[in-house]
């Protein structure tokens, strides 16, 4: 394979892991989220 072919493809997997990082920390977020609201509810 050619050092363009691997750095494109290791480009790719870079890619792939920031979309699955960023999913992870959307939800993240939204359980922060839905914790805070019961934490309202409990101590106004």
């Amino acid at each position: 394979m050619r050092v363009d072919e691997e750095l494109k493809q290791k480009r790719a997997e870079l890619l792939g892991e920031i979309d699955e990082l960023t999913a992870r920390i959307q939800a993240i977020n939204r359980h922060v989220s839905a914790i805070d609201q019961v934490i309202a509810i409990y101590d106004p």
